[in-house]
């Protein structure tokens, strides 16, 4: 017959095991404004990624492939991020995640 303590023990690590095991959710983010870079982790792994970046009427297209562990750095070289331009919105789309855009704080910005 188990122990009160052997209990404890074997549901501590399945609970942990579990933890260790979950997936991530999926997360894009800016990392530079000049040259834009864009980061992102929680993708499937080696799958193809397209970052879009949308500031005012200009957009921004690459693709890049995750690693192995679902991670992903796009650089967009001769950009600068206008965290003023509106709509600004960075996504990026995995072909087996789906859609993920980045959270950007907003910015008090002078009116045009």
């Amino acid at each position: 017959m188990a122990t009160t303590g052997q209990l404890a023990a074997t549901a501590l690590a399945v609970s942990v095991a579990f933890v260790v095991g979950a997936a991530q959710p999926p997360v894009v983010r800016v990392t530079r404004d000049a040259p834009v870079t864009v980061v992102g982790s929680g993708f499937r792994e080696h799958e193809s990624v397209r970052v879009t970046i949308v500031m005012g009427k200009r957009q921004f297209d690459g693709a890049e492939v995750a690693s192995a562990t679902g991670d992903f750095r796009i650089r967009f070289s001769g950009t600068r991020l206008d965290r003023c331009a509106t709509p600004l919105v960075v996504s990026a789309r995995g072909e087996l995640t789906g859609l993920v855009t980045a959270a950007l704080p907003p910015r008090e910005c002078a009116a045009p």
